[in-house]
């Protein structure tokens, strides 16, 4: 009994801990007229609701987080919708920038 307990550790996968951060941001552009000619020279933050959190996974559940229909590419989907809404109605359309992205970092084994 005690041999299979230790087989059965010995191959499951090793849990790693990820330090995750997704930027989900909205920004309207500022612009200077110059010359007659507007020049896009930075960004004014709209709406801000970015985060980050420590997830315990396998290696290999955290990359399918970022594959099609994975929680992390359908967060970024939902995103983009989300803060071009909140964009265009607060500044119009086309009047703005959107950062809908996210990271995960290995920190350690859990």
């Amino acid at each position: 009994i005690l041999l299979s307990l230790l087989l059965s550790f010995s191959c499951a996968e090793q849990m790693l801990n990820y330090q995750c951060s997704c930027n989900q941001i909205a920004y309207e552009n500022i612009y200077k007229e110059q010359n007659d000619v507007n020049h896009l020279v930075g960004y004014s933050t709209i709406e801000d609701q970015s985060f980050s959190e420590n997830v315990c996974d396998t290696y290999l559940n955290i990359q399918n987080t970022f594959e099609a229909g994975g929680i992390i590419n359908s967060g970024i989907d939902s995103c983009e919708t989300d803060m071009t809404k909140i964009a265009e109605e607060e500044v119009g359309a086309g009047n703005y920038a959107i950062d809908c992205s996210c990271e995960c970092t290995y920190l350690s084994e859990c």
